[in-house]
């Protein structure tokens, strides 16, 4: 006997459409994990010019203080 499949899913469908989903998510997982290493690389960068310009401000006070 066979089943009524009118309006039932199509399993072979539905397993394409979520196997695109899932390569698009991985692709855009891959795509954010780049941006926050480049975002790190940002703010490493940013953090290590702020320590110089911070060496540079207190420099000055430290030679008056020795004169």
């Amino acid at each position: 006997m066979l089943r009524d499949t009118e309006g039932a899913p199509d399993v072979n469908a539905t397993v394409a459409s979520l196997a695109i989903e899932a390569a698009l998510l991985e692709e855009r997982v891959r795509l954010l994990r780049e941006q926050i290493g480049t975002i790190d690389t940002q703010m490493n960068a940013l953090s290590e010019r702020l320590r110089a310009f911070a060496g540079r401000a207190t420099a000055p006070a430290d030679a008056e203080e020795e004169a």
